[in-house]
């Protein structure tokens, strides 16, 4: 019963209907990584510099591109549209996922 009742209040809770996914805010800043190779402490870090008000876009996407490429999660695609040698650099819009 507790269960639901949580279950019912986290529905209707205007915070978590506004709520986007860590990986949908990152898609402004970065144009592919893994979010599989996140753990839970580089989520976090990652959240506070994208809530973070006093940043400029600038400065958070250098943050964000710190934070990836230290955790192994920042993926290198070509973005003027050129082909990649390596399959496993060849990320799209999947990787978000």
């Amino acid at each position: 019963m507790k269960r639901l009742a949580l279950a019912t209040l986290l529905s209707l809770s205007p915070i978590a209907a506004a709520a986007t996914p860590l990986a949908e805010d990152l898609k402004n800043y970065v144009v592919a990584f893994d979010m599989a190779a996140l753990d839970t402490e580089a989520r976090t870090e990652l959240r506070t510099i994208l809530d973070d008000p006093d940043r400029s876009h600038g400065n958070k996407v250098l943050s964000v591109h710190s934070v990836l490429d230290r955790h192994g999660a920042l993926r290198e695609v070509d973005i003027h549209g050129g082909p990649l040698d390596a399959p496993e650099t060849q990320v799209g819009l999947a990787s978000y996922n």
